[in-house]
């Protein structure tokens, strides 16, 4: 889908008290592990990554990709961690990109390593399914060499390890409780049970018409209850919000019009701002939706 860089690490900003940007620094060599191979591309401060320029790959000679300058506000604050980063294995624009913009949102360090979803083929080499043998994007391999898998475990994850960003409501409370059934919602109903059929090759049209329409109820119950909510969670975003926009953004890609839809339209036009969404998005090579 795009030839965006697949091996970014974003580091803090070391000279923050000097006020000198770090630049674009060179790759670095693999590793012998598979959760530390192919480092390729190391961003500045994660307060710069929206503004950052950089044509470090090879695809960069015909067209440079260079992150938008995003409208003025405090900078991420990344949070300093011993050892090696975490690593997030993603596929471009797949629901991988969940995690990855909630890494971001939360200010953690990661390297994002890019897959080929078809191949399993981890770019600049080796086989994703020694991480995960099922071959599923995402993937986060933790400092220790823990692999986590599934969208829902994994931002819930992140959302624990950085609390005061209150990406997610406390661990044990009701609240925790309905975030956990609204992302159960998106994974099974709206991913798996409604877009995933849409992109078979071998669906007859006539079983896709029965996906369509169970979308078309699907969204029109998330059309009214964002007529009454600002977020899926009411007053608060979360990571259930992040995973609601990733996955509303394939509609265009199987031909499910969002027109029907107004307040879905307008709600995903409001999370497409979000620095962390366009800082992810950018960085996959995607198109930022525009503002309302």
């Amino acid at each position: 889908m795009c030839n965006a860089p697949s091996h970014v690490r974003f580091a803090p900003n070391s000279d923050r008290e000097s006020g000198l940007p770090q630049k674009v620094m060179s790759a670095l060599p693999p590793k012998a592990d598979m959760c530390d191979a192919n480092r390729q591309v190391c961003f500045g401060p994660i307060d710069d990554i929206c503004r950052v320029r950089y044509n470090t790959s090879k695809h960069m000679e015909s067209r440079q990709l260079a992150v938008r300058e995003m409208e003025p506000g405090p900078p991420f604050d990344v949070k300093r961690t011993e050892g090696r980063l975490m690593k997030l294995y993603y596929a471009v624009g797949s629901s991988s990109l969940t995690p990855h913009i909630v890494l971001i949102e939360a200010g953690l360090q990661f390297e994002g390593i890019k897959v080929d979803e078809h191949s399993k083929v981890i770019e600049g080499g080796g086989d994703y399914r020694a991480i995960n043998p099922l071959g599923f994007v995402p993937a986060l391999c933790l400092d220790d060499n823990t692999v986590i898998t599934e969208v829902a475990a994994i931002v819930q994850y992140i959302a624990d390890k950085a609390p005061a960003k209150k990406l997610a409501p406390p661990n044990g409370t009701v609240e925790r409780v309905k975030m956990q059934s609204w992302l159960s919602f998106l994974s099974s109903e709206m991913h798996k049970g409604g877009f995933s059929p849409l992109f078979y090759k071998g669906m007859p049209e006539e079983g896709k018409e029965i996906f369509r329409r169970r979308l078309i109820a699907r969204f029109s119950h998330l059309d009214r209850h964002l007529g009454e909510h600002e977020y899926l969670m009411g007053k608060d975003f979360s990571v259930a919000d992040v995973h609601l926009f990733v996955i509303s953004n394939w509609a265009s890609h199987v031909a499910f019009d969002l027109a029907p839809y107004p307040i879905v339209a307008s709600y995903r036009k409001r999370i497409a701002q979000r620095r962390a969404v366009r800082a992810a998005m950018t960085t996959e090579g995607l198109v930022v939706p525009s503002s309302p």
